[in-house]
C-alpha cells in the first residue's frame, strides 16, 4: 500500500519558539515602564538635563575631597572617567586641600557655566511657563564671538606665543560654556514641546 506523500499544504502550523514566546512576555511587562521613563523626560526634561548635568560638574570636585580624605581608589577612578574630556595638565587645573580637580580650569569652567545657563533657564521657564522658548536663541556668530578668547587664548599658549593663567583660562572658558547654553536650551526647549505635543496625540490616538 502506497503511503501518501504530504504536499506543503500538510505540513503542520509552525510552533511558536520559548525564545518568541520570552521576547514577547519581556516586552509586555517592561512597554510600560519604557513608557512611563519616556513621558518623564518629555515632560519633565530641564530637570532631567540639569540634574544630569549637576553630577556631570559636580563629581570633579569631589575627586580632591576623595583624595584628601585618603580614599585614593575612587578618586583616581574619577580621574579615569573624566580623561577623555580633558587634559588633566596640572599646571592648568584649581586644586582643593592640596589636591587636584578632575578637570582643567578652562574645562572646569565651561562646564559650570553651561550648567548655571541652565538652571536659569529652568528658573525663567517657571516664571514663564506659557512662554517657549524662555529666550530667543543668539545668531550663530554671537556663539563665535563669545569661544573667539577661547580660541586665541588656547592657540596663543599651544604655539608658545604666551603662558595663560588658570583665572585667564576660567573667564574664557565660562563665557565659551555660558553662550553656548544660552545658545542650546532655547532649542532644547521648542524641541522637547514638540516632542511632547506628538506623544499626546499618539496616546489619544491609541486610546480612541
Amino acid at each position: 500500500m502506497a503511503v501518501p506523500v504530504a504536499g506543503r499544504g500538510d505540513l503542520p502550523p509552525a510552533q511558536p519558539s520559548s525564545g518568541t514566546d520570552l521576547s514577547e512576555t519581556l516586552a509586555r511587562y517592561l512597554k510600560p515602564g519604557v513608557e512611563w521613563v519616556a513621558n518623564f523626560i518629555i515632560r519633565h526634561w530641564l530637570l532631567v538635563t540639569n540634574t544630569m548635568l549637576f553630577v556631570f560638574v559636580a563629581l570633579p570636585f569631589l575627586a580632591p575631597v576623595l583624595a584628601a580624605l585618603s580614599l585614593e581608589l575612587p578618586a583616581r577612578m574619577l580621574f579615569l572617567v573624566y580623561r577623555p574630556t580633558c587634559h588633566q595638565l596640572p599646571q592648568r587645573s584649581f586644586f582643593i586641600a592640596g589636591h587636584q580637580v578632575a578637570v582643567c580650569a578652562r574645562c572646569n569652567a565651561i562646564y559650570v557655566s553651561f550648567w548655571a545657563v541652565g538652571m536659569a533657564y529652568a528658573l525663567a521657564a517657571a516664571i514663564l511657563p506659557r512662554r517657549v522658548p524662555v529666550w530667543p536663541a543668539p545668531p550663530v556668530w554671537a556663539v563665535g564671538v563669545a569661544v573667539l578668547p577661547l580660541a586665541v587664548d588656547g592657540l596663543t599658549q599651544l604655539f608658545g606665543f604666551r603662558e595663560s593663567t588658570n583665572l585667564l583660562r576660567a573667564i574664557t572658558g565660562t563665557l565659551a560654556g555660558g553662550m553656548a547654553a544660552v545658545f542650546v536650551y532655547p532649542y532644547l526647549h521648542s524641541g522637547f514641546r514638540q516632542s511632547r505635543q506628538v506623544w499626546e496625540e499618539s496616546r489619544r490616538q491609541a486610546a480612541g
